[in-house]
């Protein structure tokens, strides 16, 4: 892996979710911040590239250069209108689990 390439892992599943992970090379890591999950706007904004409905759902504290993503499965199967709603509820939930993690009421999974 070159200094200033992302690593993105093959999509792997449940029922309900697909999940993915991508891995930051080292001169990107301190743009991630250690203690809160990333809006779809910040983790773009650090040059990951993912089709939509993606979102940031965890943080692994040991690794904080890999970042873990899901979405629905079939995304892009489903109806605009299902995907718009599973879009707002995510990142009202990242909002919720910040703020929890802020008052030292949340952990990361």
């Amino acid at each position: 892996m070159s200094e200033q390439e992302i690593v993105y892992s093959d999509y792997y599943n449940d029922d309900e979710f697909e999940y993915r992970h991508v891995i930051l090379p080292k001169d990107r890591v301190h743009k991630v911040p250690k203690d809160r999950l990333l809006h779809e706007s910040e983790w773009r904004g650090i040059g990951v590239r993912m089709s939509k409905g993606w979102t940031h759902y965890a943080i692994h504290p040991p690794e904080l250069h890999i970042l873990l993503f899901k979405r629905l499965r079939n995304f892009g199967k489903l109806p605009v209108h299902v995907q718009e709603s599973f879009m707002k509820a995510s990142e009202e939930s990242i909002k919720c689990r910040n703020i929890q993690q802020e008052r030292g009421k949340g952990g990361w999974p």
